[in-house]
């Protein structure tokens, strides 16, 4: 079977083509088959930029025009038999590079650190059974199985689904869950968003529940195509760099001009030559600022130790000053400036309002009420981690999970009294979710 191939309308294909297409079936792949696959195409991983080596960084603090002005004065106040001034301008030049260096090492290997944040297992059928397999090791044509909470491993097409939703933030940026379906028709040129057929990787299942065959791994998932654009883009420099290359360079014709001239008149009046290169050298040294990139280096250093304090990463000095130098951001609200959680703080009863505290309370038989029907008609799910809780679902849903609990009430104790016996699931034209419940 040929690698399969990211231009594949696999959306718009009915799911038996699809199956097809795959060398698949709906009972999923044999243990043979899988191995075989994944020899031929490798792990299920995005492809990682090798890190930044300590050459490139180091290069990367001595290549503007200013330090490259400074080692030239260094060289030429030695060579004068000026030791001291050259040690001094030494020593500027070795704490600028060492402060540049340590801030950039650092923030690349925490960096490096954050890109190991992949899905690690999956539930896939093989040889007809549900079994928990590395994600790494899912291969084109793996049928998996998607459970509410379950974190997608790979780009798939849908096959069946029960009241399925995904929350596609992470590759849209669209806050809200999407109603996913499998025997519905969707256009070719359909963008991401209105893919209702497939489920992408990194994104992950709120409620409901599907089996969806793999059409794409790796780097030939949507995911992977982004990344694989986002690596062509070639860094500019910031506006502190053009300014202080731009000065180096009128600095160096500044002190080569003045030197030329002085050099110049010394001859003409006479002046002996060793005398005439003493002073002109002397000028272009005294032309260079030495301590201009120090005080740069540590100026961008402390905004860098202050942006650390707030939490944000700068992977480069510059970027401190460039991000003081804009005057408009635009930028993807969840998952980026928010979290993609929600919090219940207020509760519209039927004659009051009533903010609910954030922490445990004790609720009157109203409020109780309210909380324990909000509890009954959910999809979402609280896990135990440990001494911490995590809410999983629909954040709406998990929302009122968890003020049900800080009211005292156990979700699971609850549909353990109340046996659920029918249910009228949630859509936006109806804009409600009703349960059936047995009593006692």
């Amino acid at each position: 079977m040929p690698p399969p191939d990211l231009a594949t309308r696999w959306h718009a294909l009915p799911p038996d083509e699809v199956l097809e297409r795959l060398g698949s079936r709906v009972t999923g792949l044999t243990a043979t088959e899988a191995a075989d696959r994944l020899a031929r195409y490798g792990p299920n991983l995005f492809r990682k930029s090798p890190p930044a080596s300590l050459a490139r960084i180091l290069w990367a603090q001595v290549r503007s025009v200013i330090v490259l002005l400074l080692a030239i004065a260094a060289v030429v106040a030695l060579l004068s038999s000026d030791p001291l001034d050259a040690a001094a301008i030494g020593a500027v030049l070795v704490l600028n590079v060492a402060i540049g260096f340590t801030t950039e090492l650092r923030a690349h290997r925490s960096m490096e650190a954050l890109l190991g944040l992949e899905v690690t297992r999956a539930r896939v059928l093989r040889d007809g059974h549900t079994r928990e397999v590395d994600a790494r090791e899912l291969v084109p044509g793996d049928v998996v199985v998607l459970e509410a909470g379950a974190a997608v491993p790979a780009d798939a097409r849908l096959l069946e689904v029960t009241e399925l939703r995904t929350m596609e933030a992470p590759l849209t940026g669209e806050s809200l869950p999407v109603d996913k379906a499998a025997h519905v028709t969707v256009e070719p040129d359909a963008a991401i968003p209105d893919r209702v057929t497939m489920v992408y990787k990194t994104t992950a299942a709120v409620a409901g529940r599907g089996r969806a065959v793999v059409t794409g791994t790796g780097m030939d998932t949507e995911v992977g195509r982004i990344g694989t654009l986002t690596t062509g883009v070639q860094e500019a420099p910031t506006p502190l760099e053009q300014r202080l290359d731009t000065l180096g360079r009128r600095l160096a014709a500044v002190a080569l001009a003045v030197a030329a001239l002085v050099a110049g008149l010394g001859l003409m009046q006479g002046v002996p030559l060793h005398e005439l290169l003493q002073t002109a050298i002397a000028l272009a040294v005294a032309a260079v600022p030495e301590g201009l990139p120090v005080v740069g280096t540590i100026a961008m250093a402390v905004g860098v130790r202050r942006m650390a304090r707030r939490k944000a990463l700068i992977r480069h000095l510059p970027v401190v000053e460039a991000l003081g130098s804009a005057t408009v951001i635009c930028t993807d609200k969840t998952g980026t400036l928010t979290a993609g959680e929600m919090t219940l703080t207020v509760l519209r009863l039927a004659d009051r309002d009533l903010t609910l505290p954030q922490t445990e309370f004790s609720p009157d038989p109203e409020v109780a009420f309210a909380l324990r029907v909000a509890a009954l008609a959910n999809r979402g799910e609280l896990v135990q981690e440990g001494d911490t809780w995590r809410a999983t679902g629909d954040p709406t849903e998990a929302a009122l999970l968890v003020a049900a609990r800080r009211a005292g009430l156990e979700p699971d104790a609850l549909q353990a009294e109340w046996p659920e016996v029918a249910e009228i699931p949630f859509s936006s034209a109806r804009m409600y979710m009703a349960t059936w419940h047995r009593t006692a």
